[in-house]
């Protein structure tokens, strides 16, 4: 059998996102095309995001996530040592809980 013609089985690579990476194994796992995994990852992320900003945080299993929310503060520009003013702002943050540590 040539090297062409065995399956390739799919390994993170540098350059793929984890987004397509994730997509890349449900398409795999449950023989769909990629653009539809990829569309059903998009979609998760999507719901688990909104979830968030409707309650605050969302809890799936052992996992968590929540909204963090940085204030206004002092930086610098690495490159110039300029000072600058960071804005405010808001993101989803994610948590293991302890049964998933090791």
């Amino acid at each position: 059998m040539s090297k062409k013609a065995e399956t390739k089985k799919t390994e993170p690579k540098e350059t793929a996102t984890p987004k397509q990476f994730i997509s890349t194994k449900i398409a795999e796992e449950y023989d769909i095309s990629k653009d539809m995994a990829y569309k059903i990852c998009q979609a998760c992320l999507d719901a688990i995001h909104e979830a968030c900003l409707f309650n605050g945080k969302v809890r799936i299993g052992c996992h968590s996530f929540k909204i963090i929310e940085r204030k206004a503060r002092d930086g610098r520009n690495p490159k110039t040592g300029e000072p600058l003013k960071i804005k405010a702002s808001r993101r989803v943050a994610y948590k293991n809980t302890d049964k998933t540590k090791r």
